[in-house]
């Protein structure tokens, strides 16, 4: 397959396929003469494995990674892409990143890439470890209510009362957005509780919603109150998409209520501040 001059002890064989074999001797030659054959040697060309296996971007559904090809071998025919030990997926050899779609928030996941050249394959690249982001709130969730303002003396609430609460949140993520849904209760000192639910949307760095309640009267009548929420994590209490303390406003309103002919009662609002802290 190729000669080299005598002084010359060593020599290159190039264009081979990753994870193949191949035998080679050698023969010394001067003039018309030839030597006996030498010893045959075997060998093996490498399979790399990808390198740099690494995340590009997270959602509450996705998860984006990309590699590189090794600079040990030739560009793959494709790549494997595999999901614990199992393939998922084949991309060509001139890709070099993935998105598994349609993952469940805050889930756990590993993945490997190998190369395949023909029907060599890779040994498998070192593990990614991937989790998905948590949903903001989820589950049973600690409230502590202030009293910041209420329509005058009269009322029944007055400004600095606090309680504590307890609302239960689910969400509905997909990989652009997730949605909040908590059932929640005004539960002042005093005050009969009154559940509602609300459905969060995201807004700027939080989220909002207003659902409606009976919470207040006008004389005998129950008046439809429109509940508002507003709520925003804490700075630097995000880990991983949860919120790990928070705050935020409830502003309950009532709107002009005629209880009878000579009994009414006008806009009125109260607000409160609301906060979180758990693990």
């Amino acid at each position: 397959m190729g000669s080299v001059p005598a002084s010359q002890t060593s020599y290159t064989d190039t264009g081979l396929a990753p994870g193949t074999a191949h035998g080679y001797t050698i023969v010394a030659t001067y003039g018309t003469q030839r030597s006996s054959p030498s010893h045959a040697v075997k060998v093996t060309t490498i399979a790399p494995s990808p390198v740099g296996l690494a995340i590009v971007h997270e959602t509450w559904t996705t998860v984006d990674f990309h590699w590189s090809p090794s600079p040990k071998g030739p560009v793959p025919d494709e790549y494997l892409i595999y999901s614990g030990g199992t393939s998922i997926a084949a991309v060509p050899g001139t890709v070099d990143s993935y998105s598994v779609t349609g993952l469940s928030p805050a889930s756990a996941h590993q993945y490997r890439v190998a190369a395949k050249w023909g029907g060599q394959v890779s040994s498998l690249s070192p593990a990614l470890a991937a989790t998905t982001l948590a949903p903001p709130l989820q589950g049973s969730v600690p409230v502590h209510v202030t009293t910041l303002s209420t329509p005058g003396p009269g009322a029944s609430l007055r400004a600095g009362q606090k309680w504590n609460d307890t609302w239960m949140f689910s969400s509905d993520c997909t990989s652009s957005r997730c949605t909040l849904l908590t059932h929640a209760e005004f539960a002042a000192p005093g005050f009969a509780a009154q559940p509602f639910t609300m459905t969060l949307t995201s807004s700027g760095s939080g989220y909002a919603g207003s659902a409606k309640a009976d919470i207040t009267k006008c004389g005998s009548i129950n008046v439809k109150n429109t509940v508002t929420l507003r709520m925003t994590p804490n700075k630097g209490a995000v880990e991983n998409g949860g919120w790990q303390a928070w705050s935020g406003s409830m502003v309950i309103t009532s709107p002009y209520t005629t209880a009878s002919a000579t009994t009414f009662c006008p806009v009125q609002s109260w607000e409160f501040s609301v906060t979180g802290i758990h693990g």
